[in-house]
């Protein structure tokens, strides 16, 4: 039986009219006619990761094109320049706010789990959960981000944990992780932290390490916070703010 009396189409590759369909597509979803071959993929992972990295990242590229397609129908005038580009990607990309109060949800879930985060550690965990997120700009994450959580310094964190008493001792301690120039021991941590608030502190120990692990890295025995601005200017800085 003939593709189009299946109602399916087929990916060819060839010349002077012989095609050889390697993909079939249907539904609007294209897939391979041969399952992947688990004995090659066991025999060299090394090659299965990079093709799923590069893949990961072509995907994210191709959206960004589509958007740009897109948005180039939307003004065949030609390019807009400063703030009327930003405004017609805004209104021809747009993301539902369903898709926004999941983003929203999920980020806040991640930062209680896993304690501070960069934004790209957070977009990154987005994209992991649904490609439909990968439509979302990082202007409009960004917007999200300030609704349900705090950025200090290159991560953002969760707002409060819900305890009067911990949430004094938490930010006290972003306070003066905010102000390391270098990795700190815990007890000149605990000093710091003591000396700022003119009172012991009285937290349990495990308490204080689950504060410190949510904040900064141990790094032999030496606290450093996770948002650290880099002095050379590398690393993952946050956006600029939102007007």
């Amino acid at each position: 039986m003939r593709w189009q009396e299946k109602g399916i189409r087929g990916l060819g590759l060839g010349q002077l009219g012989h095609k050889v369909h390697v993909a079939v597509c249907s539904s609007s979803a294209w897939r391979l006619k041969l399952p992947p071959d688990a004995a090659f993929l066991a025999a060299h992972p090394a090659i299965q990761r990079h093709f799923d990295q590069w893949w990961k990242q072509r995907l994210q590229q191709v959206v960004k094109e589509v958007h740009q397609r897109r948005d180039a129908r939307a003004n065949p005038q030609g390019p807009l320049t400063g703030g009327e580009e930003g405004k017609t990607k805004d209104a021809s990309v747009a993301v539902s706010p369903a898709l926004l109060q999941l983003a929203g949800r999920l980020c806040s879930s991640a930062l209680k789990t896993q304690g501070a985060l960069t934004f790209q550690q957070l977009r990154e965990t987005l994209n992991s959960k649904n490609n439909d997120f990968l439509a979302v700009a990082d202007r409009d994450l960004e917007r999200v981000l300030q609704t349900v959580a705090i950025q200090v310094g290159t991560v953002w964190l969760a707002p409060k944990v819900g305890n009067a008493q911990m949430d004094l001792y938490r930010d006290c301690l972003i306070e003066v992780l905010k102000k390391q120039t270098q990795p700190q021991s815990k007890a000149a941590i605990v000093q710091e932290m003591s000396q700022a608030l003119n009172r012991r502190i009285d937290l349990p120990d495990f308490t204080l390490r689950k504060l410190l692990r949510e904040l900064a890295v141990n790094e032999s025995g030496f606290w450093s916070f996770k948002g650290r601005v880099p002095e050379s200017g590398d690393g993952d800085v946050p956006l600029p703010p939102v007007f």
